[in-house]
């Protein structure tokens, strides 16, 4: 009985999968746990997902002049719910440990990599009034032709998103960041902060320069391997654009 229904359930999970329905994810999960060797290229398929969620990580402390609570900006994050559930359903399959029973970016990876580091911001008097951009640029893309094709992997916050929160966070010059679930291979690291309004927004693709903005110039390559992190990155994004095709 239990064989009749696991194969009546990957019907379901193969269909579901199939028309990507809204339980589609769940499908997935449910073929992993079958193990069925078949199966597991669909799987492996939602490693390269081009969908990426952006998002900041704010700390707090209590203020002691106030007695009010201070916001702190700790990192900004880019990752892929998806990547990191593949991720998971891989490393069960295999038998590596999972530390988390949720998708998070902080999860061990065997199959992808993690890019982390610090972007060097220009000083401000409204650093909420902008838009940080992080591109991992292919290296197979020439570096002058880095904005042709939207990057699949990168970073994209809105401060100003944060404060119309209500909360009163501490902007600082020095942002660590993460860009989670990473494909292996080679890249160059682009970072432009958007300071002209309007600003961009976190559902665009990619955002091209504008006087006024900053950007880095140097073109480090890294190179992301499967399961490692590559780490303390150093980014200055702090040199000013003056011509539009910059």
């Amino acid at each position: 009985m239990v064989q009749r229904w696991n194969k009546k359930g990957r019907r379901w999970a193969l269909n579901e999968i199939r028309e990507k329905t809204k339980f589609h994810l769940l499908a997935y999960e449910f073929l992993g746990n079958l193990k069925n060797p078949e199966d597991r290229s669909l799987i492996e398929k939602l490693l390269s997902d081009e969908n990426f969620s952006q998002y900041l990580s704010i700390s707090s402390t209590k203020s002691t002049k106030a007695d009010k609570r201070v916001y702190l900006l700790s990192r900004c994050i880019s990752s892929s719910y998806t990547r990191l559930l593949a991720e998971q359903i891989l490393a069960n399959w295999d038998g590596r440990p999972a530390a988390y029973s949720q998708p998070s970016y902080r999860q061990p990876l065997y199959y992808l990599g993690k890019v982390e580091g610090t972007v060097s911001l220009p000083k401000t008097d409204n650093p909420e009034e902008a838009a940080l951009w992080i591109y991992l640029v292919p290296t197979s893309i020439p570096e002058d032709q880095w904005y042709k094709k939207p990057p699949v992997q990168y970073l994209v916050t809105n401060f100003k998103d944060y404060t119309l929160r209500k909360l009163d966070v501490d902007f600082t010059e020095k942002i660590p960041f993460t860009i989670a679930a990473v494909t292996p291979g080679q890249y160059r690291i682009k970072a432009v902060l958007d300071k002209t309004k309007p600003l961009s927004k976190s559902s665009d693709t990619i955002y091209l320069t504008r006087p006024g903005d900053y950007q880095s110039i140097d073109s480090t390559i890294i190179t992301v391997e499967a399961g490692k992190t590559v780490g303390n990155i150093i980014i200055d994004c702090t040199h000013k654009v003056t011509n539009a095709t910059d």
